[in-house]
């Protein structure tokens, strides 16, 4: 602290000596700097806008794999990959023998109890209308054919159940397509075996009418929002080619792996411009 006292003191020495030797000297004239022009800028409030360049996927609208849900051999393929198919239409038909005896059996079976629950039925109208005389039928007798004719209804009714979900099971031979749209996958032929496990993929048919296209956006662009809620992008099939999505709807979520939010697109598809997995690029 002495120090830094000493030089202070100094230096006041210093100036005023300075000032004393120039006493009687002339006073040179300064010359004030000139002075410069200053542009004046007016702040306005507006959007900040930024393009951001990302890639994403294209996915079809629908997408069903289609696998066989009783077993048997391929009968008949009625479609092939490339195919425009609509919603019911038959893709292929099985054959499974076992099935078709199983169902008329069960049919045998129907009729069987059938017969029996109206033989029964006539028993115990028979008995019932005698009862209406006075000591010809006793009521245990007709206990007996009313509790006959109830069991053998109720069989019958049973093998009605029984017969058509065989019916049902049948009707799974028939395979057909679940919605509109086009067959992108054909993996069987005539004459191959299929199980009902799920292990072999018969057809896939996808609706491309409409695509969806999946971006992957930062977390740090979350909050914010997409002019007219529309994205341009191309598509390396077809440079040059700059195609418009509108914004469909945001998982709401950021992924912990990516540290990203999927926001989702949809463009109409209707000319087949464009072919699910490709990968749209910002133009």
């Amino acid at each position: 602290m002495k120090a830094l006292h000493t030089y202070l003191g100094l230096g006041l020495s210093l100036v005023l000596g300075a000032c004393g030797s120039n006493e009687n000297k002339t006073p040179v004239a300064t010359v004030a700097p000139a002075k410069q022009p200053v542009e004046l800028i007016e702040l306005k409030a507006g959007k900040v806008s930024n393009k951001l360049s990302l890639t994403g996927e294209i996915i079809p609208n629908d997408r069903a794999n289609i696998y066989a849900r009783t077993a048997g051999y391929v009968k008949d393929v009625k479609v092939d990959i490339g195919s425009k198919v609509s919603k019911g239409q038959v893709l292929c038909i099985l054959d499974a023998p076992e099935l078709k005896a199983g169902e008329a059996q069960s049919r045998s079976n129907s009729q069987g109890a059938y017969s029996k629950f109206l033989s029964s039925k006539s028993v115990y109208s028979r008995l019932l209308k005698a009862s209406k005389t006075p000591g010809a039928i006793s009521d245990n007798e007709l206990d007996i054919a009313r509790n006959q004719m109830k069991t053998d209804s109720s069989a019958y009714e049973a093998s009605k159940a029984a017969t058509r979900a065989n019916h049902a099971l049948e009707d799974y031979l028939v395979i057909r397509s679940p919605f509109n749209g086009v067959v992108t996958a054909r993996n069987i032929f005539k004459g191959d075996y299929v199980d009902n496990t799920g292990k072999i993929l018969l057809f896939t048919v996808e609706d491309n009418s409409l695509l969806r296209i999946q971006v992957s956006v930062p977390e740090a662009y979350n909050a914010t929002k997409i002019e007219d809620n529309q994205a341009s992008f191309t598509v390396s099939a077809l440079p040059g080619v700059v195609f418009k999505a509108n914004l469909a709807r945001k998982s709401e979520a950021i992924s912990s792996d990516t540290r990203s939010e999927t926001w989702e697109f949809s463009f109409p598809n209707q000319k087949n411009s464009l072919s699910p997995g490709c990968l749209p690029r910002s133009p």
